[in-house]
């Protein structure tokens, strides 16, 4: 599809099986004129990204997918979501000082750290989310592990609606929501 791009891109982890040059080329020759990358807990491949997009004339933009855990969260405590380890969220910093915080904060030796899959990733909780929305960050929700979406899988359509609503209040026009099919 010409001009489509995935709000939620890792260039290079075993999430892909690819590299940072495939993926790269591929979204040359879907012909968008951008390269979302959204590294998994880090920035890992932010800066490769970055230069090999430059190079191939495309528009970078440089994101992550946070770990969320908010064991205080009112809207989860006493249903079935409190069993949940943790939910993913996608944030793209707009502006070079959004990115430089997004590194400050994923950088903090005191943030709590989730295992997954034999690798430790730091996470955030709603008081860091209240942090990023002061930001130029847009936010994407999208993908079975999302703070929305998985909610829906447990049948706790109840709770998704509202941590929808507080993320909406929080990002405003900046909250987007990519509904991707799994067959």
């Amino acid at each position: 599809m010409k001009n489509f791009i995935s709000p939620n891109t890792h260039l290079s982890s075993f999430f892909t099986g690819s590299t940072v040059e495939a993926m790269i080329k591929k979204a040359k020759e879907l012909d968008t004129g951008y390269c979302v990358c959204t590294d998994n807990g880090y920035l890992t491949n932010i800066m490769k990204g970055y230069s090999k997009a430059k190079k191939e004339g495309l528009k970078f933009i440089a994101g992550c997918e946070l770990y969320f855990v908010d064991k205080e969260c009112d809207i989860i405590k006493g249903t079935k979501a409190e069993q949940i380890r943790y939910y993913t969220i996608t944030v793209h910093a707009k502006t070079q000082d959004a990115y430089q915080f997004l590194v400050k904060k994923i950088s903090e030796k005191s943030r709590q750290k989730i295992e997954i899959l034999d690798q430790e990733y730091p996470t955030f909780n709603w008081a860091d989310l209240q942090e990023f929305s002061m930001r130029d960050f847009t936010v994407v929700l999208g993908g079975p592990q999302d703070i929305v979406c998985k909610n829906l899988l447990v049948d706790e359509a109840i709770v998704g609606a509202k941590i929808f609503n507080k993320l909406k209040n929080m990002f405003g026009q900046n909250l987007y929501a990519s509904i991707i099919p799994i067959e």
